[in-house]
């Protein structure tokens, strides 16, 4: 190697410390290892950078090279000996690079590159066991699953044929209560099958929920259920008791005299329940006007009511 300044190569000032002078050395040498770096004289320039270091961290052959009697090659002229050499190879297959390492560089310099400890001196670095593969995971399978509004509402199980390959299986799937409809549900390790021993992908199901004749799903708080009940001109006017069948059990509503069309009741907790929380149940009256025809009696009763009744278009608005 022609003269150089081993000051330079490493970056740092003449007066540095021991510290300094390592910290340089093995930040260039993980920039310049030939294992590492991919430029064309990363191989001389990792020797250079060893060379510099391998004189600079030791006392005295530092003290002989500020004082002119160290040469380029780090012994004093050609006349000094040597240190032991290790051989550190490229994974490339390219030759390798005879240079001085102490154990403790040895080390650090194998945990920054592979990720494990290198040799203790005068042995050989350990190489680091390949990786194998990771095994391919089956892939996913999606599909739909169809429920009644009731099943979405109180929860349960659902039984469910599934093929997979040759083989075809009955498996068991729990439904939460309130489940939405288009909500998906996982089950582990029954979708497609893995390569080899790898294991299989989930089974993903796409809930279809149901409609129900008398209940609906609430649109902005889906624990709340709707109802629209229809009730006589007597039922209104005069209250009544009437016994709901809601889906989990069935629900005693009284109806208050006087109830208006359109308005609105609601029963707290009696809506959907899960395991978190409890919705409510919504009622909305609908009053169902007897049809008249030639029938004097509902005729006569309808004018009677309506001498009874205030006019309800009394404001001055509908003046």
């Amino acid at each position: 190697m022609a003269q150089s300044d081993f000051y330079k190569l490493l970056g740092v000032k003449r007066d540095a410390s021991k510290d300094e002078i390592r910290t340089a050395y093995r930040k260039l040498a993980r920039k310049y290892h030939p294992d590492v770096s991919k430029s064309p004289d990363a191989q001389t320039r990792f020797t250079e950078v060893q060379e510099a270091y391998d004189v600079l961290s030791d006392t005295k052959k530092r003290r002989l090279y500020d004082t002119g009697g160290l040469d380029a090659s780090g012994f004093g002229g050609g006349r000094g000996q040597r240190g032991p050499t290790y051989t550190w190879s490229n994974v490339g297959g390219g030759q390798g690079v005879g240079v001085n390492f102490d154990s403790d560089d040895l080390s650090s310099m194998f945990e920054s590159f592979f990720g494990s400890s290198g040799s203790t001196m005068g042995s050989a670095p350990r190489a680091r066991a390949p990786r194998s593969r990771p095994r391919r995971r089956g892939r996913n399978v999606e599909q739909p699953l169809s429920i009644s509004f009731l099943r979405a509402v109180e929860g349960g199980t659902e039984q469910l044929r599934i093929t997979r390959g040759t083989s075809t299986e009955t498996i068991e799937v729990k439904i939460p209560a309130g489940i939405e409809d288009g909500a998906k549900l996982r089950v582990a390790s029954k979708g497609g099958a893995g390569a080899g021993n790898a294991p299989p992908g989930d089974l993903i199901l796409v809930v279809s929920v149901g409609t129900h004749p008398l209940y609906q799903r609430d649109t902005t708080s889906p624990l709340n259920l709707n109802l629209t009940l229809p009730l006589t001109v007597e039922e209104a006017l005069l209250g009544t008791r009437i016994t709901l069948p809601r889906p989990r059990s069935n629900v005693e509503l009284t109806i208050p005299p006087g109830t208006n069309g359109g308005s609105k009741l609601r029963v707290r907790g009696r809506g959907i329940e899960t395991s978190k929380a409890k919705g409510d149940l919504i009622i909305q009256i609908q009053i169902v006007v007897p049809p008249t025809g030639h029938n004097e009696q509902v005729e006569s009763a309808a004018r009677v009511i309506g001498t009874a009744t205030d006019d309800p278009r009394s404001g001055c608005e509908w003046s």
